[in-house]
């Protein structure tokens, strides 16, 4: 794998502003985590009103790896496990946050959740990602 494959891309589904059908997701910083808000719209939609599960998972999908991102960790998503808590509506925005939980070698274990605006747990996630062999450096530091 080329080192600039692991770099984040302007076409990006979950965060690149050159996606036209993207989520545009703007990622930031918050101490050993990352944050994000996302107002989800009828583009977004699953069951009737309500946000697509497969959007709730490619978030969370997206939060975590910026989790790794931001922690100069280079991997991949190997295994995602997601739990979906209650349904998100449309139109109402959803809290974002990601961490990086735990580094064993090449195996990177990531965690994240989405709350609705008042602090109520929409989904939470968990990851196993994996550390190419040519980026086992990051891993290790």
């Amino acid at each position: 794998m080329k080192p600039e494959q692991l770099e984040p891309s302007e076409k990006c589904f979950g965060c690149g502003p050159k996606n036209p059908i993207g989520l545009a997701l703007k990622v930031e910083r918050d101490g050993e985590a990352c944050v994000a808000r996302f107002l989800p719209n009828q583009n977004h939609e699953g069951w009737r009103g309500m946000v697509h599960g497969g959007v709730l998972a490619t978030l969370l999908d997206e939060i975590m790896g910026w989790a790794l991102w931001y922690q100069e960790v280079r991997a991949l998503t190997g295994s995602l496990s997601v739990r979906f808590c209650q349904p998100a509506p449309l139109g109402e925005e959803i809290l974002l946050r990601g961490w990086l939980d735990q580094r064993r070698g090449r195996r990177v274990e990531t965690r994240g959740e989405a709350r609705s605006s008042t602090g109520a747990m929409i989904a939470e996630a968990k990851a196993l990602c994996v550390v190419p062999p040519d980026q086992r450096r990051s891993a290790e530091q």
